[in-house]
């Protein structure tokens, strides 16, 4: 009987998708990682999907009250969840209207349309309201340190954060 691969998978919520972008562009190493995990979500790059995993990277942050379920049950599938850049770790640009009134936010940026759009809440980092395991943080994120941060947890260690800033 042959050993099952650790399944990864990638989910997103409010964001470009530029992280997940950013490990597409990690090319012949992006194989190499393929030949050892299998893959069973992730709408960038495949149709279909499978719950159960034992990597979730999340990338973006959480701004609509519907979100929060899906969040957690991907939290209740996975062994592990990773914030995937800058916007599942800290809601980062996705901030910035909760600086106003929610409802001066909607206005401005739906006009006469805000209405469809009441279940939109403050933009909160994904540990606001799941446990997370590990961080992978930048916009766009660094492709060598997703895939040390890959490493560490496919190999069951604590990834490391650095201690230094993503900009060196």
């Amino acid at each position: 009987m042959t050993k099952q691969k650790p399944r990864i998978a990638f989910y997103d919520f409010a964001c470009c998708e530029g992280c997940q972008l950013m490990v597409l562009n990690l090319e012949e190493r992006l194989l190499d990682l393929l030949a050892q995990v299998e893959v069973v979500a992730w709408r960038e790059a495949m149709s279909g999907a499978q719950e159960e995993c034992d990597i979730a990277y999340v990338e973006g942050s959480i701004t609509r009250k519907q979100d929060i379920p899906r969040l957690q049950k991907i939290r209740e599938h996975a062994k592990y969840v990773v914030a995937l850049g800058a916007c599942a770790a800290t809601a980062c640009v996705n901030a910035i209207k909760n600086l106003h009134p929610m409802a001066v936010a909607l206005e401005d940026v739906y006009g006469k349309d805000a209405h469809f759009f009441e279940d939109t809440i403050p933009a909160q980092p994904i540990d606001h309201f799941i446990d997370v395991d590990a961080y992978v943080y930048g916009c766009p994120i660094d492709r060598e340190e997703f895939l040390k941060v890959t490493t560490q947890l496919l190999m069951g260690t604590k990834p490391e954060v650095p201690d230094y800033p993503l900009c060196v």
